[in-house]
């Protein structure tokens, strides 16, 4: 159980399938191979149609559903894809240069030290135009009280630690809970938002004037050479940091 993401560039799959559709497709897919794969490793020669299993997942309001699924039915609607698989190759939303590269996931829960990482990545008072954004984020609503109450009412499903991790600062103090609430409680990731997270998050050079951070939206044509990413994956990167830094690649 994580977040499922994907990024929102626009295709000829995703035309016929809808992104949702996509997704649901890829992922039951993926489903269906570990379990076949289960299966297997246990000396069990099964026919697809002969294979099922029962899925238990949250939502993000924190309910709790169950659903009955067949192997077969997983495997025809992911091979509904394969015609399509072509219109990825040579995508630039295609991260991970494979079919539906353009998606991804942040496995739960996430662990007490990606949280301490993500609040260690933002601006300090010594970066003034990031810092000035960052108090800016928390006086515009962003409270944290939704994932506040998916940590409280689901111990160890959704955030490993069951405290809030904090950091202080002279004017404000930042929550885990409100960097979880503005990556993923507050819809679809938009432009402007997107950079303002990367700056946040230290993907991205954060020491620029305020005339350059309003020309970043829409994304200029030498936005690449001109902001690469500079998140880089370290060996010591636990499973969590890993799928952050991921995600964070997919925004940029």
């Amino acid at each position: 159980m994580g977040v499922d993401y994907m990024i929102g560039y626009g295709c000829v799959p995703k035309e016929v399938f809808t992104s949702e559709g996509i997704l649901e497709r890829v992922k039951g897919g993926e489903r269906a191979k570990r379990v076949q794969d289960f299966y297997a490793e246990h000396g069990e020669r099964r026919r697809p149609e002969d294979m099922g299993f029962e899925m238990t997942y949250r939502t993000a309001s924190g309910e709790e559903q169950t659903e009955i699924l067949n192997l077969e039915d997983l495997i025809k609607k992911r091979a509904e894809l394969e015609p399509y698989e072509h219109h990825c190759t040579g995508c630039p939303a295609n991260r991970i240069g494979k079919p539906f590269g353009c998606i991804g996931s942040i496995n739960y829960p996430i662990s007490e030290r990606a949280e301490y990482w993500m609040l260690s990545q933002l601006p300090n008072e010594n970066e003034p135009l990031p810092y000035l954004l960052l108090m800016q984020g928390r006086d515009m609503g962003n409270t944290g009280e939704s994932a506040t109450e998916l940590r409280r009412n689901n111990p160890g499903v959704f955030f490993e630690s069951s405290a809030s991790l904090v950091r202080r600062y002279p004017e404000m103090e930042v929550t885990g809970e409100q960097l979880f609430e503005l990556l993923f409680l507050l819809g679809p990731i938009q432009p402007k938002r997107a950079v303002m997270i990367l700056i946040f998050m230290h993907a991205i050079e954060r020491n620029m004037e305020a005339g350059e951070l309003m020309h970043m939206t829409p994304t200029p044509l030498d936005a690449p050479a001109k902001y690469p990413l500079v998140m880089k994956p370290d060996p010591d990167d636990d499973f969590s940091i890993r799928d952050l830094k991921e995600f964070f690649r997919a925004l940029h």
